[in-house]
């Protein structure tokens, strides 16, 4: 019997659902979970050098949070540079963007994160001409909350070269005036234009980039993640600096990559032999098929609401999306299609259904991004073949803290929004969903996104039976889909997931049960412990002894 490098006390347990947790001890040697038991059989794996962990009665043990869905280095932006998911108004957000510059005067780009038109007291998309009386030379990138569109000033369009002769690029638009001159907004694929330029770091920049934004998935009790690498014209997080951060041990979570779908497949699978390891893996595939509702470029069965006769349209060539889908499920390489739409599911089961009838059943775990909006015979259809729908609960809320503002009422029927976001009816028709939050686009603390899966309540604490309340789930399903779900979408569920001797020791300690408490203590719940493959990354302020 070998002696612990940690041993966890008390506290209650969550190993995972449906899986035995009257557990009183937890004893984890190098990086897996060693064994779990009751009473004092803890003393047995008790050595000089073993670190004791005792917890309140309150506390919870539960598998490290698998983060389904976010973009790594584009959340790490959030943290690093001007946020504006505070401003008030064009004018609000300008300013701060400035104040901000002054910080950063050798920077040769100003770049911001998380403005939101729709929250403003004037709802309408920003131009350059606010920016440009406060910045007139030095260029400027601001990404919205959503990351599908970016707002620049003059400097920053002559310095990627846009003009009034400039074209729009495939499944992209830059945004004019009735004169046809370039008003600043650069929607979809048209914001690749300048985030291939504003974004452009050096490996070293990464490195630092994602050593920060590690340090606060820890912080929240997230030991894995999926990053979607690809953004709308760009591809933001290089292999090599994940690569060397994890032979280094420097990568405190573990990180499933997704390759650009639409890179040679050739391609990938030498970057899989070149960069995989336990820590880093690429080992998805991503791309887009459609857009967003605030902008109207979610692809819809069903027309908007707000813009009558008009569905939405694919984002990028449907035969070419066929053809790199086909590709990666004949290698056995799992895809990731962004569809926020009904339409864009739709279109995406079409596509991944004929991969499966042309080449058979492969090692392929494909999903569906975001799936807010999906249509009764097309659930059915993710049942049959096997799809998982990664979902963001926090998305329900639209980055408003009032329900009467939720901005989803104007654009989508009352019919359409029975559909959105339907937690209960998929797991009750066995579909496997995995949870995550979109990172940046909403905070990566998972006790938010299992609030509101099981409230389905906005800050307000309206509505107070919750948003169409027969789609509520419990803390426990919560759980399952934000860890053993989130490895099973990475083909790791032997590995991950749950706690159980053998597994790798992936844990996150939370300083309250929500499995018992006041659900509307969970959002307040934080972390005490997070430990990733049996090291400490994160420790509360006086936790433990």
């Amino acid at each position: 019997m070998r002696h612990a490098d940690i041993i966890i006390k008390g506290g209650a347990f969550f190993p995972g659902k449906g899986l035995h947790s009257d557990y009183e001890y937890m004893a984890i040697t190098d990086d897996r979970i060693y064994a779990m038991g009751k009473g004092d059989g803890w003393k047995n794996y008790l050595g000089p050098e073993t670190k004791k962990i005792e917890l309140p009665d309150n506390a919870l043990v539960a598998p490290g949070f698998h983060d389904s869905h976010l973009h790594l280095v584009m959340s790490s932006l959030n943290y690093n540079f001007v946020d504006l998911i505070d401003a008030v108004s064009e004018e609000d957000a300008a300013k701060k963007v400035y104040e901000f510059s002054k910080t950063i005067p050798e920077d040769e780009w100003v770049i911001g994160m998380n403005w939101y038109h729709m929250g403003w007291e004037e709802k309408r998309l920003p131009t350059k001409e606010s920016l440009d009386q406060y910045l007139p030379d030095r260029p400027v990138f601001l990404a919205n909350t959503e990351v599908h569109g970016a707002w620049v000033n003059s400097c920053g369009l002559s310095r990627i070269g846009i003009t009034k002769d400039t074209p729009d690029p495939p499944n992209g638009e830059i945004v004019r005036d009735d004169s046809g001159e370039a008003t600043g907004f650069l929607n979809e694929k048209a914001m690749g234009l300048a985030a291939v330029h504003a974004l452009k770091f050096n490996i070293n920049k990464e490195k630092d980039l994602i050593r920060k934004v590690v340090k606060l998935y820890s912080e929240n009790g997230v030991t894995a993640v999926q990053d979607m690498r690809p953004e709308l014209g760009y591809d933001l997080g290089q292999y090599e600096a994940f690569h060397q951060l994890s032979a280094d041990g420097g990568l405190d979570v573990r990180v499933h990559s997704a390759a650009n779908l639409f890179d040679s497949i050739e391609d990938t699978k030498e970057a899989q032999k070149k960069y995989n390891n336990d820590i880093f893996r690429i080992c998805l595939m991503k791309m887009y098929m459609d857009g967003v509702p605030t902008t109207h470029t979610a692809m819809l069965i069903e027309p908007y609401k707000n813009k009558p006769g008009y569905t939405g349209e694919p984002i990028n060539d449907i035969a070419k999306m066929r053809e790199h889908i086909e590709a990666a499920h004949s290698n056995g390489i799992s895809v990731r299609i962004h569809c926020c739409g009904d339409g864009a599911v739709r279109q995406t089961l079409d596509l991944y259904e004929g991969a499966v009838n042309k080449f058979g059943k492969t090692a392929a775990r494909h999903g569906i991004e975001h799936v807010e909006i999906i249509d009764e015979s097309d659930m059915l259809r993710l049942k049959r073949l096997g799809i998982i729908a990664s979902m963001q609960p926090e998305h329900m809320v639209s980055m408003v803290e009032k329900y009467e503002d939720n901005p989803y009422f104007d654009y989508y029927t009352e019919e359409q929004m029975k559909t959105c976001w339907n937690f209960r009816t998929f797991l009750d028709n066995g579909i496997i969903v995995a949870f995550g939050t979109d990172c940046p686009v909403v905070d990566v603390n998972p006790m938010i996104t299992i609030y509101r899966a099981v409230t389905r309540r906005f800050d307000d604490g309206e509505p107070r039976e919750g948003m169409y309340p027969e789609q509520k789930i419990s803390v426990e399903e919560a759980l399952h889909c934000y860890t053993y779900n989130a490895a099973y979408a990475v083909g790791r569920e032997h590995e991950l997931g749950t706690l159980e001797p053998g597994k790798y020791a992936d844990i996150a300690v939370l300083d309250t049960n929500i499995l018992q408490c006041d659900p509307e203590l969970i959002k307040g719940t934080k972390t005490l412990y997070t430990i990733m493959n049996g090291k400490i990354t994160y420790r509360r302020k006086q936790a433990g002894k």
